[in-house]
């Protein structure tokens, strides 16, 4: 990757949601060798702490959290906000929505980028 792209894409927020710690690690670190500045939420209620804190450009979330419905909080967080949202969901059957990305679990560092592309509009 060129540096001019780098810097672009540095310039991008990413808010990640995922209760597996091995998970979340591999997506962070993915991420931020691809550029992009990346934070990482546990639950559906960091997440929300997060988004009343900070600007995020995408959200990348799990489809099933402890404290609840990951599709059903990107779908809401996408009609009042307009950011986009990957879901990954180790179901294949996961529909994908207007500004919502699906991502099945397992998946490659090429896959994962490729969704967030998508997702940005890129």
């Amino acid at each position: 990757m060129d540096e001019i792209a780098r810097r672009e894409r540095a310039l991008l927020a990413v808010l990640v949601v995922e209760d597996e710690p091995r998970v979340a690690w591999v997506v962070r670190r993915i991420l931020e060798q691809s550029g992009y500045a990346t934070l990482l939420a546990g639950s559906l209620g960091e997440a929300r702490t997060a988004l009343g804190q900070e600007r995020f450009d995408v959200v990348i979330c799990d489809a099933s959290l402890p404290d609840g419905d990951g599709g059903a909080f990107v779908r809401e967080l996408h009609a009042s906000t307009g950011i986009a949202a990957v879901m990954m969901s180790g179901n294949p059957g996961m529909l994908e929505g207007e500004g919502i990305v699906a991502l099945s679990k397992p998946f490659t560092p090429d896959r994962l980028t490729l969704a967030l592309a998508t997702a940005l509009g890129c």
